[in-house]
């Protein structure tokens, strides 16, 4: 029943188990091929909410873990870190990976397993359409990511891991909150996705072909010279060319490839704190691949010149965790060689000539309401790294083709 996209006798895995039917089962078929594999090592993440509940899923799965022997590792989530107005499940899933891939790579392991199955990737598919969405939305949900984020059950459909967790015996516990039409992908998955299926009951299937030949037409526009794309440089086709090819480009290029495509919708809705020593998030559309990571001054060569896509920052200076975004109203932003903290950010892009209807799609690096890093143009004067500084956070940011 695992998807064939990885030779499992040549991984090592890191199974994200939340307790829930699905993600059982994965481990049920993991465990069932325990000898295929280097390595398998269990992680559970608890989001500081829904109390004891939360905390007896992850005394459950660390009891089924302990039983085939495998590794178990509880990541505890800041659950202030994930308030905020609007956006909860975006910003906790960016919380969830973020953690879960800094433990992939501590523990030196090939592959993240999550337990999404089909009809994840149909809620998916639907969800961007219903928001408006291109050839990168409609691709969904990627069996394989960039990053090693593997869905081995990605083909597999709801019904049938009922099925398979009934003929097998597989435990689990339920999330309430996976009923709650709070929120919108719960409201696709219990009442619009029903009603559409009472329509056409494949409608679950062809989605999922949807993405497929998405991604075919995506493989071959990727094969194109991209200088035959040089005359639609605003167009999602160049896009796609440039993150698929993870290209590194300059400053200029960096600030007119991520705003001018979709203007006041592409970048603005993401919001990633950078908290912990490292850690790497894909932002804006899935376009960008941020990794960051504190580091000591002594080690490193800082450079003068600004870059698009390293840069570093005076760490000394952060009094909290800073978070990648856009601009909102009250930032403000203080120029290299101009150390002042009450220079509206506005003012900044009047000056340098930014369009108006791009600026809400300038990723920014902000400390609330102090703007630290431009994406594309420069790091803030009171946050440049200094001879007496002691801590650098490097940010490195690369075009990516990481999607979900």
């Amino acid at each position: 029943m695992l998807s064939d996209a990885v030779d499992y006798s040549q991984a090592s895995v890191l199974l994200a188990v939340s307790g829930g039917r699905d993600s059982m089962c994965m481990l049920d078929l993991f465990a069932r091929r325990i000898h295929d594999c280097k390595r398998i090592v269990v992680a559970s993440v608890h989001h500081g909410m829904r109390g004891d509940a939360a905390t007896a899923d992850i005394e459950f799965v660390r009891e089924i873990a302990k039983k085939y022997a495998f590794e178990f590792h509880a990541i505890y989530l800041n659950p202030q870190e994930l308030q905020g107005s609007g956006g909860f499940e975006a910003r906790a899933r960016a919380a969830r990976y973020r953690e879960l891939l800094r433990l992939k790579a501590e523990l030196e392991l090939d592959y993240l397993c999550t337990a999404h199955h089909a009809d994840d990737q149909a809620e998916t598919i639907l969800l961007r359409m219903m928001r408006g969405t291109g050839l990168l939305g409609l691709r969904g949900i990627h069996t394989l990511r960039a990053d090693g984020v593997l869905r081995p059950l990605l083909h597999v459909s709801r019904d049938e891991l009922l099925g398979y967790a009934l003929t097998h015996g597989v435990a689990w516990r339920e999330d309430h909150t996976n009923a709650s039409l709070q929120y919108t992908r719960n409201r696709v998955r219990h009442q619009l996705l029903p009603i559409l299926s009472g329509e056409d009951p494949q409608l679950v299937t062809r989605l999922c072909a949807i993405s497929v030949r998405v991604q075919k037409i995506l493989a071959h526009i990727v094969k194109i010279p991209l200088a035959e794309l040089s005359s639609h440089k605003n167009s999602e086709l160049y896009r796609i060319w440039l993150g698929t090819h993870g290209t590194l480009i300059s400053s200029g290029k960096l600030a007119q490839v991520a705003v001018k495509p979709h203007p006041k919708r592409f970048l603005c809705a993401q919001v990633a704190p950078l908290s912990g020593q490292s850690g790497s998030v894909s932002w804006g559309g899935n376009m960008y691949l941020l990794a960051w990571q504190l580091r000591d001054r002594k080690d490193l060569e800082i450079r003068s010149e600004t870059s698009a896509n390293v840069v570093w920052i005076d760490a000394d200076h952060l009094t909290g965790v800073p978070e990648f975004r856009t601009r909102r109203e009250g930032d403000h932003f203080s120029p290299p060689g101009l150390r002042s903290m009450h220079r509206k950010l506005k003012k900044f892009f009047q000056e340098k000539g930014v369009d108006r209807d791009v600026r809400d799609s300038i990723p920014l690096l902000a400390l609330e309401d102090q703007v630290l890093w431009i994406v594309g143009y420069a790091v803030s004067g009171n946050f440049q790294v200094q001879s007496k500084t002691q801590t650098v956070l490097e940010l490195r940011l690369t075009c990516h083709r990481t999607t979900n």
